[in-house]
């Protein structure tokens, strides 16, 4: 009984400090103190340091003993793909999952950033001269706690360049974009590797020791000595795989036990810094086939797209793409008028002597010829001008949208809109510019010397409610397979609708629309947009998941469950005679796989739901016998009378939206039959057709077509006398095998 009092009193005391907050959370002096916030001290989500809600703050002045003396202690400098002094990434501001500074997966939006810190992650504990900010639960979609809770294993330590002792941390290989490489990463010759590590108490300008080894089974062999120099906190080597000289050296290491890769990491030190920094590793071969990497990012920077600029003015041309392989080549087209300049510069300046739109194309290509494009549209002026520009469909765009999960997957409905077209009338180039249709900017980018403030923007006026009664539309849509376009748009204010395609696309951006727009000023522009429709191409064998990646179906990487993810539904990716299938167990990825017995044509359903509920677009096709006119969609469709399945052709009519289907419209056919052919013969095989459903004028005669790809093509006989061939064949190498044998008896 005697214990009770002490037991009481200290869980007063402990109950008061817990109140108090005084363990677990601190008050930073200002807001300029706060690196982060946090919901509670573990299991804890982040915050912001400028939002409000969240009590445990984590301060700058209690890990490092003083206030931070710099100023903007929470904005993020430096360029690359993460910031200098990235802390961690947070979801959102507040009630957010955080992401580790070194995560190179899909980064969350929000960049928690303080000072002059250097972060990285690291299970291991903090390095001398690094404390731990915050631990997380894992690197990515994390919860964080106080450094002092103890409960994660992930600890994101710090440094700051204010430490008095110089030290090297957190050495990693990285891509030649900044972006760091996983351990176990892939390498290949023609990239550029680049070895960095993060500094303190180290000027710019000083050098530091860099050497590379491949880690083999007998130990671990010195290839090759760098110095990297100190910028900004950092210091890197680049290895330029493209440099014969250094691809020999590194491939004079493979081979023998080591076999065709290397195993390579670095070292990095320096005299008057204590110990050895070692990176992590990464798998390098001279095979280019085996490696993947990211297509080049970014785009153009000015001019900026849908503004206007005077004519004879100096026009500044920027653009900021970066490559995961090495150094870009940047290629420029200018085109006015139907005439195109050409430059490839980073960034240059030009000026234009002629007024009207101008549009400017950007291609980014790395190393390796990867690439992406980027576009703007500008309007020169000096009298009454248009800019005609379709912002739907977008560059490069894929035109998707998910299918029903039952139904043939058919043809398209194309939106399209030139919303962004506008015209003006240049009164007085200083002081009257007016906006006379459209949507218009509400200034101009630069002015003439004649103006007040040569260089200074001018307004435009009257740039209220946009309107486009005042302008013509003349649309235009066309396929490549097409000679010319198959449907048109055209007269006031048509800057917006829907077209249908009748088939989605072969290759990358062979469906078409160009818009002519003009006003009753005379001032006309054009322009051309083109894109793809669907993202199953090449005949069901490739799919892409965007306009850089395309992915093949045969594989086993869920490419053939198309955009919806699903298997066996309307939008699947495999080519005929081919199903969306996996090896049956629960984790195995889908791939396309040849059926025992595939469905290569309406017929070869043998029941009435199997007709009905195909999804395939290719038996419907492979059964009608060729491409279906215009406006002529296919299904399979069963006849109760024959009790077979047979393919159904439905027409409609043209009109100026495109085909006349939807509110009841009746078909102007509507046709069905049975179909049977013969053998693959000299190339080709004849379709018979029985009709089943329409009119004596459904009656199609026979056709021969080419045999698909799932047919035997054998010249000049069939599949029976290649069969007997065969067995010839082996006959006749039976009899020698024998004769043989007798003969060394």
């Amino acid at each position: 009984m005697k214990r009770l009092p002490g037991v009481f009193f200290y869980t007063v005391i402990l109950a008061i400090l817990l109140a108090l907050g005084v363990s677990a959370q601190s008050t930073c002096g200002d807001a300029n103190d706060i690196i982060l916030k946090l919901s509670s001290g573990t299991n804890s989500h982040g915050q912001t340091w400028n939002q409000n809600g969240y009590n445990y703050q984590v301060c700058f002045s209690d890990l490092f003993g003083s206030a931070y003396s710099g100023a903007n202690p929470h904005q993020c400098i430096g360029s690359g793909a993460s910031p200098d002094n990235l802390v961690l990434r947070l979801s959102s501001n507040t009630n957010a999952q955080a992401q580790g500074p070194d995560y190179t997966g899909t980064a969350y939006t929000t960049d928690v950033c303080y000072g002059d810190l250097s972060c990285y992650s690291t299970s291991n504990s903090c390095a001398s001269g690094e404390l731990e900010v915050v631990s997380l639960s894992a690197n990515n979609n994390a919860h964080l706690e106080t450094s002092s809770s103890n409960n994660y294993n992930l600890k994101i330590c710090c440094a700051t360049n204010t430490a008095t002792s110089p030290r090297l941390f957190n050495p990693i290989w990285k891509y030649y974009d900044e972006s760091q490489i996983n351990t176990g990463s892939l390498i290949c010759s023609g990239s550029y590797l680049v070895a960095s590590v993060g500094t303190s108490g180290l000027a710019d300008g000083e050098g530091v020791s860099f050497k590379i080894y491949d880690n083999d089974n007998l130990g671990s062999d010195e290839i090759i000595n760098f110095v990297g120099t100190v910028s900004g906190n950092k210091a890197k080597a680049i290895l330029n795989l493209t440099d014969p000289e250094i691809r020999d050296t590194l491939n004079s290491f493979i081979g023998g036990l080591e076999g065709n890769e290397l195993e390579l990491f670095f070292t990095v030190n320096k005299s008057n810094v204590q110990g050895i920094q070692t990176s992590n590793q990464v798998i390098y071969t001279d095979n280019r086939s085996l490696c993947s990497y990211n297509k080049p990012i970014g785009g153009i920077n000015a001019p900026i797209r849908r503004e206007v600029y005077f004519k004879g003015t100096v026009v500044e041309f920027d653009s900021e793409c970066s490559s995961q392989i090495g150094p870009l080549r940047y290629g420029w087209s200018v085109i006015q008028n139907g005439e195109t300049q050409n430059r490839f510069e980073k960034n240059f300046t030009m000026s234009f002597a002629n007024s009207g739109q101008v549009n400017v194309r950007l291609k980014c290509s790395d190393v390796n010829e990867g690439f992406s494009f980027d576009e703007s549209q500008i309007l020169i002026i000096d009298s009454s001008s248009v800019l005609a520009y379709i912002n739907e469909p977008s560059l490069d765009s894929f035109v998707y949208s998910s299918p029903p999960i039952s139904g043939p997957y058919f043809p398209q409905t194309v939106s399209f809109s030139s919303s962004d077209s506008f015209a003006l009338n240049v009164v007085n180039s200083c002081n009257d510019i007016q906006c006379i249709a459209g949507d218009c900017p509400s200034q101009t980018q630069n002015s003439p010397s004649t103006c007040g403030t040569y260089g200074a923007p001018v307004t435009i006026n009257s740039t209220g409610t946009p309107n486009y009664n005042s302008l013509d539309f003349n649309w235009r849509f066309w396929d490549n397979n097409w000679n010319e376009e198959w449907s048109s748009y055209e007269g006031p204010g048509v800057y917006r609708g829907a077209v249908i395609y009748d088939d989605v696309s072969n290759s990358l951006n062979d469906k078409h629309m160009s818009v002519s727009v003009s006003h009753s000023s005379g001032a006309t522009a054009n322009f051309q947009r083109d894109f793809t429709l669907g993202r199953c191409l090449n005949n069901g064998n490739n799919y892409y998941s965007s306009t850089y990646e395309s992915l093949q179906t045969s594989l086993e990487n869920n490419a053939c469950t198309g955009g919806d993810t699903l298997p066996e539904t309307a939008d699947d990716c495999c080519p005929s005679g081919f199903q969306c299938s996996n090896d049956g167990s629960s984790t195995g990825q889908y791939y396309c796989k040849l059926l025992d017995n595939p469905n290569v044509r309406c017929e070869d359903f043998d029941n009435e739901t199997s007709c009905n509920s195909n999804n395939n677009p290719s038996i419907p096709s492979a059964s009608y016998g060729g491409d279906p006119p215009l406006c002529t969609f296919l299904k399979c469709y069963w006849s109760s009378n024959s009790n077979s399945c047979g393919v159904r052709a439905t027409s409609y009519g043209q009109n100026s939206t495109g085909c006349n289907v939807g509110g009841g419209t009746q078909p102007g056919s509507d046709c069905a039959w049975t179909t049977s052919q013969t053998e693959c013969v000299n190339g080709k095989r004849t379709i018979s057709y029985n009709t089943i459903l329409g009119p004596a004028s459904c009656n199609k005669e026979p056709l021969s077509v080419p045999c698909g790809s799932l047919s035997f093509e054998l010249g000049f006989f069939g599949f029976r006398e290649f069969a007997l061939s065969l067995f010839i064949i082996a006959g006749i190498y039976i009899f020698i095998g024998l004769f043989k044998k007798n003969e060394k008896k």
